[in-house]
Formats: structure tokens, sequence, C-alpha cells
């Protein structure tokens, strides 16, 4: 990846940097954004071939990766490479940004903002309506066609006027990811969902959660930008967060929390 494209894209995210040749030196970030700032693992300039990512004007860097010079080809400028992997690691760990790429697109996603909202309701019953109606508006019944997302997990699927979506249980979750049947990436982000709650433990609800995610773009196009609703119960209280940041980024907001 060049980093003058990365530099643009995470310009258009109100991320500002710098780069000297050697260091990617993340300058500023949205006021809202919490950056993990503290004891780098690397210290001075990187070696001939490499390059760091820091932050805040530090010669220290958080991230190395090795670095490729090279004519870019839209361009013809000589400009430098690094490979998406490191790029990935960095933003994720340190910018809490979302970041995917399926081979041929790389998709960033800002750091999710915004807090968890608590309301106690009068009764355990009250509390759980309203988790359920978090829930979207496909049935998934018994039967219907089913398709693997790895990891063990088995999602129904489900159709009807140009809706679709997936559907599956993560312990006491219920789990629904919901689109437009022209939207393209839908089943690529259900298994995203499921390789991160692999490796990350939600909270535990008493007695359920949902996580719903759906597409906010038109029928007609072939984004889906989800927004992602998290609603889970402890007895008469409901905790809930929603989020346009990536999915695995709003999910990560609750794991996080101490809530629950």
């Amino acid at each position: 990846m060049p980093l003058y494209y990365l530099q643009k894209s995470l310009t258009s995210l109100g991320v500002k940097t710098s780069w000297n040749g050697s260091t990617l030196n993340v300058t500023s970030a949205p006021s809202a954004w919490k950056l993990k700032t503290g004891n780098p693992p690397y210290t001075s300039n990187p070696p001939s071939g490499e390059m760091q990512f820091a932050i805040d004007g530090a010669k220290d860097g958080y991230v190395r990766a090795p670095k490729l010079v090279a004519k870019d080809p839209a361009s013809g400028e000589y400009t430098a490479y690094v490979p998406v992997y490191y790029a990935d690691l960095f933003l994720h760990s340190y910018l809490s940004m979302g970041a995917s790429w399926n081979g041929d697109t790389w998709v960033l996603s800002p750091q999710a903002t915004g807090s968890i909202t608590q309301t106690t309701y009068a009764s355990w019953a009250a509390a759980s309506k309203q988790v359920e109606s978090v829930r979207g508006y496909l049935d998934f019944p018994q039967g219907d066609p089913t398709v693997n997302l790895g990891y063990g997990i088995t999602a129904r699927t489900d159709a009807a006027m140009m809706h679709a979506g997936y559907a599956w249980n993560e312990g006491r979750w219920k789990v629904e990811v919901l689109y437009y049947t022209k939207n393209q990436g839908a089943k690529q982000l259900a298994e995203n969902v499921v390789a991160y709650l692999h490796d990350h433990m939600l909270p535990a609800p008493n007695n359920q959660g949902v996580i719903l995610i759906q597409s906010t773009t038109s029928p007609s196009s072939t984004a889906i930008n989800p927004k992602t609703t998290v609603a889970w119960q402890e007895g008469n209280t409901v905790y809930r967060y929603a989020s346009t940041a990536s999915p695995t980024q709003a999910l990560q907001t609750v794991v996080d929390s101490n809530h629950g």
C-alpha cells in the first residue's frame, strides 16, 4: 500500500499525519477519539529498509514494517510502500480503527465513539421486551437455508422484498446481519463478526442480548455502510450501544466496557 494513499484516507477520517521518509507520525485525531500511547516498543529511528508508525511526534515507534520505495503506477512518481498487514495492526491496536482487506479493497472506518446507555425498567419482562425489539424485520424461521460462517457457526438465511440477512446465536446472544440484496460483502461482514467473537468475550446477558448489524444504504447501492446496535439485559436493566463504525469496532467498545 503506498503511504500517500493511506495518509489521504486517514485525512478523510480526520486523522492528520506526517511522513519524513522513515516514520509515519499521527499528529492529530478527532477530539472524541482515544489513542493508545505510552511505552512504544521501538526506540530511535528504524533501520534501513524499514519504517515505523508513531504518535504525537515521538521518535519512538509503536509498529515497524518493511518499506519498499517504488514507482506509483497512478502518478508515475516514486513513493514508499508498506504491507497492509502492518498498517492494519497499527490502526487496530493504537488508533482503535476498523480496517479490513479482501485482497482488492481496503476499507477503513473511524474509531467507535459514543457511550453505552443504561435504562432500568419496572420489570424483568419489560426489559426483555426492549431487548427483543432491537431485532430486525426478517423472521429467520426454522427450515430456512443455512450457511457456514466458520468457527463452527451456522447461520440461517432469509430474504424478502429486496431484503436479505443472516442470523445465528452466540451463547445467549442473537446476531443478525441485514442488508439489501444488491449490497455486496454481507457474508464477509458476517464472517468477520464470527471471527471476532471467537476471540473476544462479550458481557454475559441475563437473560438475553441482541446484536443487529444493518445496512444504511439504499436498495440500489452495492455498499453496505452498516450500523451496529448492541443491546443486552441484566435483570430489569438494559444496556444499549449503537455505532456506524465497523461492526468489530462497535463490538470492541462493548467488550472493553465494564457493563454486565
